[in-house]
């Protein structure tokens, strides 16, 4: 019911898909945070039919532009004297394109990112595996923690050394974005080069 309601003045209204991209980032926000995985889980595994593991949600951006085409398409086709007469143009993307074809194009693109993702995008070289839905019927009747296992695994994201390893690394390298930014800004030139120091024992009160 969520989806019908938001897309509805976002038809109506001239609001423009960098607008709707941006709605969709915030969506995104929560929903990783519902489903209990990292942050850095991408669209491709939440939007995607084409997955070993494809999700229920549905992409408020895709759903934008279908929903652009047929309202687009029901224009044009009218027969009101005065939508003939008023001729509306509307701005959207791809608008030769039926509505199959936008979902088709989509979900290509998200496949060509998942190609270039050498951790999350490893289920296009799974030839022999099978695809596995979900439903929400199924979501709401599994075990605590499930959901979030089951895609935590298929796109690599379970808390192994070499993940982990790499969450810091990433850690450390956000933590001084905005003191690099302000550096620039003050017209220096910064480089951010988040290295690991390891040690055993304890360190001398000299240092």
């Amino acid at each position: 019911m969520l989806i019908p309601k938001l897309l509805w003045p976002l038809l109506v209204y001239k609001i423009f898909s960098t607008t709707v991209e941006a709605t969709e980032a915030k969506i995104n926000k929560f929903t990783r945070r519902w489903l209990g995985v990292s942050p850095d889980l991408t669209e491709v595994a939440m939007y995607c039919r084409k997955p070993k593991l494809r999700l229920p949600l549905k992409s408020i951006l895709e759903e934008y532009k279908c929903g652009k085409a047929r309202l687009l398409s029901m224009l044009e086709d009218s027969e009101d004297p005065v939508v003939k007469t008023v001729q509306p143009t509307i701005k959207t993307e791809k608008r030769d394109l039926v509505i199959n074809d936008i979902r088709l194009n989509e979900d290509s693109r998200r496949v060509q990112k998942a190609v270039q993702q050498p951790q999350q995008g490893q289920w296009t070289n799974w030839d022999n595996a099978l695809q596995k839905s979900l439903t929400w019927n199924k979501i709401w009747h599994m075990a605590p923690h499930q959901i979030n296992f089951f895609i935590r695994s298929v796109y690599d994201l379970l808390p192994s050394n070499a993940n982990l390893k790499e969450e810091a690394h990433i850690c450390r390298r956000e933590k001084y974005l905005n003191p690099t930014k302000e550096l620039e800004d003050a017209g220096y030139r910064a480089v951010v080069m988040p290295i690991e120091v390891g040690a055993r024992g304890f360190i001398g009160s000299s240092i």
